[in-house]
Formats: C-alpha cells, sequence, structure tokens
C-alpha cells in the first residue's frame, strides 16, 4: 500500500515549504524507535550543480562546529542526514518560512519590509555571525562563507535563525559549476566569486547583500561589476524614496569592492546597526516584525498548526517497515556472488535436515544443564545466608554530581510546568494583542487623516470634530481592554511561577529526604566492608569523520542559569518580545516647543515579562519633561520574557521614540 508520506533516510517529509537554488526545503520528522521524535526543517541540497558528495564529506567539521557553537539566532540540535547520496541539514522546527520565501512573498504580494524591520533583521543575522567568530576552526575565527537567504529562518515570533556553519566553503566551491543556478551568486562577495574565498569580510558581503535585498524588494545583480551602478540607483520598496543616507552608508561600506574597505567582522557590523537602531531615527521591535509575518502569512499559519497536530498523531510503524524492506531487499541482492544464481528448494543440500536435528538434541541438552546448574544454586542459596552488596561511599564529587543534577531536574521540571500552564492562555492573549495593537494602529492613522482634514478651515474643523472625539474615545477603549489583557496574563503567568515553585520546592524536599534516609542507611548496610570504587561511565563520543577536521575551541565554560537570573541581552538565547506597548503621552509643554528628536530607553525585563528598571538612553531634550514621559510609558510595556538553556531569565530590551513637534 502506497504511504501518503516519503521517506528521506530516518525522516517522514510532512510538506514542501520552499524549492530555490539551492534545492528543497521541507517540513519533516524524527521517527526513534517506533515513535515521532520531532518536527524537523529538512533542507536538503539538490539544486543544480551542487556536489553531494564533497557536501556528505563536510558533514564531518560541520558537526565538530555545531557542537561548539552557541547563540540566540543559531538552531539547536542540527542533524546531517545521507539518504542514498543525496545529502540533507536539518534542525528543530520553528514555526516561520525561510528568509528567501518572505522576500518572494512580500514582492508577489506587493507588501513590503519596512527600513525598520529590515535592519532589524540583519541585526539579527549579524549577531549570529559574531556568535561563529567567538571560536577558531584552524587557528582562524570561524566565518560562514555562504551566507544565502535559503539558509536562514525568519520565525512567525520575528526571531531569526542562521543555519549551514561549516558547509559553506563546500558550498562555495560549487558556485563556478556551469549548471548551478546563478542566484546563489547574487549574495556573494566578488572575492568569493572568484577565487572562492572564506573570510569574515565576505560575510559581511553577504550581510550588506541581504540587507540590500530587503530594502528594496530586489536582489544585487550576479555580476559584481554592475553592483555599484544598482546601488547608486536603489530605492526603498517601502515608500519608493532613495535610499536614507545613514543606510546608505552602512550599505556602502558592506558592500565595498575590497575587503579592506568594509567592516572588519560582523560584530562591527552589528554595532553599526544598532547605532542606526537604538540611537538614530528608526524604532524597529519584534512584535512588529512579528505582525508582519502574521500579515503576509496568516493562512499559512492557520494551516500549519492544523497540519502540526495531525503530523504528531501519525503511525510511524508503517514507514518503519518499509524502511526495513527496502533494506532487506538490498541485503538479498548483496548476498549471492555477481554471476551466481539466487539458492532455490532444490539446490539445498540433504545434510541440512540431519544439521537440523543435531541443533535439536543440542538445545534439549543445553536446557538440561542450565536446570541442574539453577538447582544447586537455589540448594545452596537455602542453606547458606545472604549477605548483603557493599554500599559504596560517594565521594565529594559525585555527592555535589548528584545534587547538581537534582537541581537542573528541579529546574526543567519547574520550567516545563510553567511552560504547560501558560502556553494556552498566553498563545490566547496574544494574539487578542495582536489583533487589539492592529485596530489601535489603523484608529491612530485614520484619527491622524481626520486631523489633518481639519487644518483645511473652519467647516472642516468642525466637521471633524465629531469625528476625532469618537475615534479617541475608540483608541482609549481599545487600550484600556489591552491593558486589562495583559494584566490579566501577568497574573496568570505570575500565579503560574509560585505555583511551579511551590510545587518544585516540595519535590526537592521530597527528594532531600529520600537521598538522606539513603546516606543513613547507606554505612549500616555496608557492615562494615571495604567500599568498592564506583565505575565512571565513559563519556560517548561521535565517530570522528574520514577525515579529521580542526576541531574548533570555545572561548568560555558553559555555566548553569537560574530561573529569573539576570542574562545580558547578548548571551540570552531569546531575547524579550513586546506583547502590549504603552503609548508615550507626550508632555504639552513638548508638543508646543516645535522640537524634533529621538528617546531611547533601557528596561529590565523580568521572567513574569513586566518591567523592573527603565533608564534613559538617549534624550534630545530634556526640560520639556520628554525623559520622564519616556519612562512612565515604558514602565507599562510588557514582554514576552527572554530565555537561557530553556529557562526564563531577567535582560534588558530596549525603546525607541521619535518625536517630531515642528509642524504643530
Amino acid at each position: 500500500m502506497t504511504q501518503p508520506y516519503e521517506v528521506f533516510g530516518s525522516c517522514i517529509v510532512f510538506k514542501e515549504v520552499f524549492e530555490d537554488d539551492l534545492g528543497h526545503l521541507f517540513r519533516a520528522g524524527i521517527i526513534a524507535g517506533e515513535t515521532l521524535d520531532r518536527v524537523i526543517w529538512l533542507r536538503v541540497f539538490d539544486g543544480a550543480g551542487l556536489p553531494s558528495k564533497a557536501i556528505i564529506a563536510s558533514f564531518g567539521e560541520a558537526r565538530a562546529i555545531a557542537e561548539a557553537i552557541r547563540g540566540s539566532q543559531l538552531p539547536r540540535h542540527p542533524l546531517f542526514l545521507d539518504a542514498d547520496g543525496v545529502p540533507g541539514l536539518g534542525c528543530d522546527y520553528l514555526p516561520g518560512q525561510p528568509l528567501n520565501r518572505v522576500l518572494s512573498r512580500a514582492r508577489d504580494e506587493a507588501f513590503p519590509l519596512q527600513p525598520d524591520n529590515t535592519l532589524l533583521i540583519v541585526e539579527k543575522l549579524a549577531l549570529a555571525l559574531a556568535s561563529g567568530e567567538s571560536i577558531a576552526v584552524g587557528g582562524n575565527p570561524l566565518a560562514h562563507g555562504f551566507l544565502h537567504p535559503g539558509l536562514v529562518y525568519l520565525s512567525n515570533d520575528g526571531e531569526v535563525l542562521v543555519t549551514g556553519f561549516g558547509l559553506g566553503p563546500t558550498l562555495l566551491g560549487a558556485v563556478g559549476d556551469a549548471d548551478a543556478a546563478a542566484g546563489v551568486r547574487a549574495y556573494l562577495a566578488p572575492e568569493a566569486l572568484a577565487a572562492g574565498r572564506v573570510s569574515q569580510q565576505a560575510d559581511v558581503y553577504s550581510l550588506g547583500a541581504i540587507l540590500f535585498h530587503l530594502l528594496t524588494g530586489t536582489a544585487l545583480p550576479v555580476n559584481p561589476d554592475e553592483r555599484t551602478a544598482a546601488l547608486e540607483a536603489a530605492h526603498v520598496a517601502w515608500d519608493g524614496e532613495p535610499l536614507a543616507l545613514d543606510i546608505r552608508a552602512v550599505l556602502n561600506r558592506a558592500l565595498a569592492p575590497a575587503p579592506s574597505d568594509r567592516f572588519a567582522t560582523a560584530a562591527e557590523f552589528r554595532a553599526e546597526l544598532e547605532r542606526l537602531i537604538y540611537g538614530g531615527a528608526y524604532s524597529p521591535t519584534t512584535f512588529n516584525l512579528a505582525l508582519f509575518m502574521d500579515r503576509l502569512f496568516r493562512t499559512e499559519i492557520e494551516e500549519d498548526e492544523v497540519a502540526l497536530k495531525l503530523e504528531s498523531e501519525i503511525d510511524v510503524r508503517p514507514y518503519i517497515k518499509v524502511e526495513a524492506e527496502q533494506w532487506d531487499r538490498v541485503i538479498e541482492r548483496d548476498e549471492p556472488g555477481p554471476d551466481e544464481p539466487s539458492p532455490t528448494a532444490e539446490a539445498i543440500p540433504p545434510a541440512r535436515e540431519g544439521g537440523g536435528k543435531r541443533l535439536l538434541w543440542g538445545i534439549i541438552g543445553g536446557a538440561v544443564v542450565i536446570a541442574i546448574a539453577a538447582g544447586v544454586f537455589w540448594i545452596g542459596r537455602g542453606t547458606r545466608p545472604q549477605l548483603p552488596p557493599p554500599v559504596p561511599t560517594p565521594t565529594a564529587d559525585e555527592i555535589a554530581a548528584g545534587r547538581q543534577a537534582q537541581d537542573d531536574r528541579l529546574r526543567a521540571l519547574t520550567q516545563a510546568m510553567v511552560s504547560e500552564m501558560m502556553a494556552e492562555r498566553e498563545e490566547e492573549i496574544r494574539q487578542e494583542l495582536i489583533a487589539r495593537q492592529t485596530r489601535i494602529v489603523e484608529l491612530q492613522r485614520r484619527l491622524q487623516q481626520s486631523e489633518e482634514r481639519a487644518t483645511q478651515g473652519a467647516a472642516a474643523a468642525a466637521s471633524e470634530a465629531a469625528t476625532q472625539k469618537k475615534l479617541m474615545a475608540e483608541i482609549e477603549e481599545q487600550e484600556k481592554a489591552q491593558r486589562e489583557q495583559e494584566q490579566a496574563l501577568e497574573t496568570k503567568r505570575r500565579e503560574a511561577l509560585n505555583e511551579a515553585a511551590e510545587q518544585a520546592a516540595t519535590d526537592k524536599a521530597t527528594i532531600a529526604g529520600g537521598a538522606a534516609a539513603a546516606a543513613d542507611s547507606g554505612p549500616a548496610a555496608g557492615g562494615g566492608r571495604e567500599a568498592r570504587p564506583v565505575a565512571q561511565e565513559k563519556p560517548t563520543t561521535p565517530p570522528a569523520p574520514t577525515t579529521a577536521p580542526p576541531r574548533p575551541t570555545v572561548a568560555a565554560a558553559t555555566t548553569v542559569v537560574q530561573i529569573g537570573e539576570f542574562v545580558s541581552p547578548e548571551d540570552a538565547d531569546t531575547l524579550p518580545v513586546v506583547v502590549k506597548s504603552e503609548p508615550l503621552a507626550w508632555p504639552r509643554n513638548a508638543q508646543r516647543s516645535k522640537g524634533k528628536g529621538v528617546v531611547v530607553v533601557q528596561v529590565t525585563v523580568n521572567p513574569s515579562g513586566g518591567v523592573d528598571e527603565v533608564v534613559v538612553l538617549r534624550a534630545d531634550h530634556t526640560d520639556w519633561g520628554i525623559p520622564e514621559a519616556a519612562i512612565e510609558a515604558a514602565s507599562g510595556y510588557r514582554y514576552k520574557p527572554g530565555t537561557k538553556d530553556g529557562v526564563v531569565i531577567s535582560t534588558h530590551a530596549f525603546i525607541t521614540w521619535r518625536y517630531d513637534f515642528t509642524q504643530q
């Protein structure tokens, strides 16, 4: 019977998401035993001109790099798959889309990204590359080498993941193939195209090329000689205006033909982007990026939610059977020699029957011997007292390791309980907040239009007064409901944290009591015997690749993070996501000032998603009450908290407001 899904190695292929220059991208599931282990993104490198054998040969080094590199924009649990000579790259599934599909859909729907969002996406990409620069391969900082939008995922929540570390040099070597798709070359530096050179400066160029595509809606020309003219003539797809001077300056440096004229590293490029994002005329938020994804892929998001539930419940056994049958056919085909016919029933020698009888008598004799031995054992057991085995005395290191393992289990249990308690309600309120925020933005736009019409004369002002009053009342009502929803969410989250903490404390006391009882009974049970050392289990290591790659070196050791512990944004796995923003009420003196500027604040987001502290980082005017108003507004923000190693943490987030009262 034909199965509804295809199989790729140990994966069930659920859905083809996109086809591009690199091959095909699927949503798939990993089979473990007789169950579905987890859902993954499956990138199959079957594009034209790609060297399958060379890609598979590079998996050893890529696997070693994946074990060493860490970062909030990097996928967890990467997989390197080989299905009958076809290479595949997998990672844990994050609901979202590959970046090249986002670009394609935005072009087709005439719904481009705003410049603020493009800067935020590339800043997150730069953060991922900067994480790679923290380790060394062959004595040099790690470079990606092939930053293509098909290897980047943009989640429905506005987060970014970068894959393909360790595969860049191999993929880069394929661009010169006559059959290779020309589209892959649009994101590569001139020296990478000409000499296949992998470097940090080439990665910076790829970041600039992706930023250019995000801003303008079109990729750079494939021919490097045509790119300077394309950059000079570029316009922003969002509003059709020429590139802003500050963005153009960043692009000119990132896309400089000479590597020495570019930013030296991705970290340096990211610092420049942060200067624009947090200290200039731009104010991107992950919330707005998530809202963009929701508007662009609403149908797919709803369909995928249903499909994921159905896929999680499928019976994987038929696919295991199909794979086993295929493997059996391979074995049967390999057993006979190249010129030998398959054995038939007539070809079996007559001696086979006698051999079967001898085997039967051998089994019976063995059973008799086992029965006699068992009888002797039980007779001896009944006449001789049995002493309990000696209890080994744990060492200080073993006790510390046991306590650490216990704390890790309790922390994981607490986090799982919080996630379970909050998941359903948090998602429900998040969707309501997105819809309500969209409504508020629309009402504010209509109010602004009404105010513009009112400036046309006294009669227009009179006719628009009632409309403005109605709109302001509805905005106030929506914002009030939004605050109530967020307060309910925060209350629910605090309750979940408290309940989980109480349960964890109870479990810890129970485990500690059991451990103490075991420790008290240990010496007595041992009867003063000499303690035997406990054999330490040797850690398992993955098989070494055929060609031993240089082992990446990690700069710092891993530490255990506690719930609510403060972690800097650079070290967090996921950053806080805005679920409710508070509008800034500009003071009357500021509105009359005819001033123009920016105010930037830093907030400390606690593990419940609330704001503990607000610090003003920049205020172009301090004498009109603007900093105080910004602090008050920022205090009302609510977030989905950041995480580190799966644990909710405290960390910083940033908010930027722009103001222009010159027209008032």
